[in-house]
């Protein structure tokens, strides 16, 4: 009896071990528009982290665990975000936009695969048009990356600070959400002075030949 005893009690000891884990895993680490976000849904394959490696590779591992943890995360939450956000503003790309773009980047084209092309340079057209939207109605800090040259990520964080603000996205997590609040917190290198921040034409016009 007392080894049937000490049998069982091992057991519910597992039991209650792996209870914790399970319970661990089910509490959402974060939450958009009622959705909850689990720690399985921002754990990084090992091909994103490759991703992450080859485009830093001067990171640590636990660096580049953490960056694609955080930019599985802003995905989640930045998706429905602009969802909402674009119900209300003007930022899906017009046909003559797109066809701009390609002119623009000398792309050849013909009538087969014209369709295709258009949903390839619809993402950078419509970063272009979210971006002059997000300026014009937050303003803030704007920086330079290579494929969006005026980044508003001043205007990115006050979006997302009214969207917190009326609960509509929340990150439980306390080191979770250190790591997606830097990219918005922190100083940037390649900041655009105020007074070359200029939306009133897009980025791939401002140099091409249509400019003239």
């Amino acid at each position: 009896m007392i080894r049937v005893f000490i049998f069982f009690t091992g057991i519910l000891i597992l039991l209650a071990g792996f209870s914790k884990i399970i319970m661990a895993q089910e509490n959402p680490v974060a939450q958009v528009f009622q959705k909850n976000i689990f720690l399985t849904d921002i754990k990084p394959s090992e091909d994103e982290l490759k991703i992450v490696e080859q485009n830093y590779p001067s990171l640590s591992k636990e660096e580049m665990f953490n960056m694609a943890i955080s930019e599985k995360l802003s995905t989640l939450i930045w998706t429905p975000i602009m969802e909402e956000f674009s119900k209300d503003h003007d930022v899906e790309p017009t046909l003559e936009e797109l066809q701009s773009f390609a002119k623009s980047i000398n792309a050849e084209r013909s009538q087969g695969n014209e369709l295709s092309m258009n949903e390839i340079y619809r993402p950078f057209v419509k970063t272009w048009k979210v971006s002059k939207a997000l300026y014009a109605e937050y303003g803030g800090t704007v920086i330079f990356q290579q494929a969006n040259p005026l980044e508003p990520v001043g205007a990115y964080r006050k979006l997302l600070e009214k969207y917190e603000a009326q609960g509509d996205f929340k990150i439980y997590d306390k080191e979770i959400n250190k790591l997606f609040w830097q990219y918005y917190t922190r100083k940037h290198p390649m900041e655009v002075p105020p007074t070359e921040i200029d939306y009133s034409k897009p980025w791939w016009l401002k140099n091409s030949r249509e400019n003239n």
